[in-house]
C-alpha cells in the first residue's frame, strides 16, 4: 500500500477508539466528495486541538489533494499550511503530506523538478530523497524519478463476495454522483456500447457497457480528460494494465484490455480517449454497503482476510495498488 495514504494502519500506542474515529471521518469525507463533488476539511475536524485532530487533518488533506487535482485545481501543500497553521511551516509540515502531493502531481503528469523541490523545501531535501527511494522500492518497475517513484498501479480492483441479502446499488467501485465535471461520452466507445454511468472518482469515470462481439457486459473505466492529455500518461496506463492483466486471483477483477478510441487514437496517434475494460461486477462498493448495514465481526473479518490475500498476491507479483479504501472495493452478489 501507499505508505503516505494508508489510513488503515493503526499507529503503535494509539487507542482503538481514536483510530476508528479517524477512519470513520476520512470515509465520510471521501463519501462527501463522491456524492456532492465538494467537501470542506474544517467540517470534519474535531474542535479540540491536539494529536487526534492533527492526525485526522493530515489524512483529510491527502484525500482533498487527490480530488482537487482530479478536477483541475493545481493546489500545493503550502495552501493547507496557510489554512491550518497547526501543521507548522515548510520546515516542519509532516513529510507524508509532501510525499502525497508529489504522488498526486506525478499521477496528473506534472511532477516537480528537483530544483523546484529544493526551492520549496530547502531543509527537507534529504528526507524527501529517502522517502522517494522507499516509494521506488515498492514499485513494480525500477525507476528513480519523482514520477516513477510515486505513481502506483490503481488498475487493480479487489472484489469480495457477499450474500445477496445485503443489497446495495450496483456500481463500479466509486461514487455515483454526477456533476458538471463528468465528461459527456458518446453512445459507443470503440466497439463497446455504453449503457450507463455507474461511478466516478478523482481518477476516472466508470461505465457499464456491452461488448457486441463477445456478447457480454463489461465495466469500462475512462480516465479524466486532463489525465489522458498529460505527457506519457497513455504509455504508463498501458504498462500498468499489462502488469495487472497478468494477475489471476478470485478476489481481483479481471482486466480484458486497454483501448483507445477517437481522433486517430486507434492508430496510435495523439488525441482520443484511453479506457480500461474490466469484467462487470454486479454489486455495490464496500463504501456503499457499509453505509447501509453493519456487518457482524465474523463477516467483517472474513472480508478483510479475502482482501489481505488478494493484496498479498498482487504484492508478490510486484504490483502495489496505493489507494485501497472501501470505495475502491467491489462487493459481488452471490446466492446463499
Amino acid at each position: 500500500m501507499n505508505p503516505s495514504r494508508d489510513t488503515c494502519s493503526q499507529p503503535a500506542g494509539e487507542p482503538d477508539s481514536a483510530w476508528f474515529r479517524r477512519m470513520h471521518s476520512v470515509d465520510r469525507f471521501d463519501e462527501r466528495w463522491q456524492t456532492a463533488g465538494e467537501a470542506t476539511i474544517a467540517e470534519f475536524l474535531p474542535p479540540e486541538p491536539g494529536d487526534e485532530r492533527r492526525e485526522l487533518l493530515v489524512e483529510l488533506i491527502k484525500v482533498d489533494l487527490e480530488y482537487r487535482w482530479g478536477r483541475g485545481e493545481r493546489i500545493h501543500v503550502e495552501k493547507y499550511l496557510r489554512q491550518f497553521p497547526e501543521l507548522g511551516d515548510v520546515a516542519t509540515v509532516p513529510l507524508e503530506l509532501i510525499v502525497e502531493e508529489l504522488h498526486v502531481c506525478a499521477l496528473h503528469g506534472s511532477p516537480p523538478s528537483d530544483d523546484e523541490l529544493t526551492a520549496r523545501f530547502p531543509t527537507r531535501v534529504v528526507e524527501l530523497h529517502a522517502a522517494l527511494a522507499e516509494a521506488s522500492r515498492h514499485r513494480a518497475c525500477p525507476g528513480g524519478s519523482v514520477a516513477s517513484a510515486l505513481v502506483g498501479n490503481e488498475s487493480v480492483t479487489p472484489v469480495v463476495q457477499k450474500p445477496s441479502s445485503h443489497r446495495g446499488k450496483p456500481g463500479g467501485g466509486v461514487g455515483t454522483h454526477r456533476n458538471d465535471d463528468t465528461p459527456k461520452m458518446p453512445a459507443t466507445l470503440g466497439r463497446y456500447e455504453l449503457r450507463e454511468q455507474v461511478g466516478h472518482g478523482g481518477f476516472a469515470t466508470v461505465w457499464r457497457a456491452y461488448d457486441p462481439e463477445l456478447r457480454r457486459e463489461v465495466a469500462i473505466k475512462v480516465p479524466r480528460p486532463e489525465l489522458i492529455g498529460a505527457p506519457g500518461f497513455r504509455e504508463r496506463i498501458e504498462r500498468e494494465v499489462q502488469a495487472a492483466a497478468r494477475l489471476r486471483h478470485p478476489a481481483i477483477v479481471p482486466i480484458f484490455e486497454v483501448g483507445h478510441a477517437g481522433d486517430g487514437a486507434d492508430e496510435g496517434r495523439a488525441g482520443g480517449t484511453t479506457f480500461i475494460v474490466y469484467e462487470f461486477i454486479s454489486g455495490s462498493s464496500l463504501a456503499v454497503l457499509l453505509g447501509q448495514t453493519k456487518p457482524l465481526p465474523a463477516q467483517a473479518a472474513e472480508w478483510i482476510a479475502v482482501l489481505a490475500e488478494a493484496l498479498d498476491y498482487a504484492h508478490q507479483n510486484g504490483i502495489v495498488h496505493r489507494d485501497i479504501k472501501p470505495a475502491n472495493v467491489m462487493m459481488q452478489e452471490v446466492e446463499g
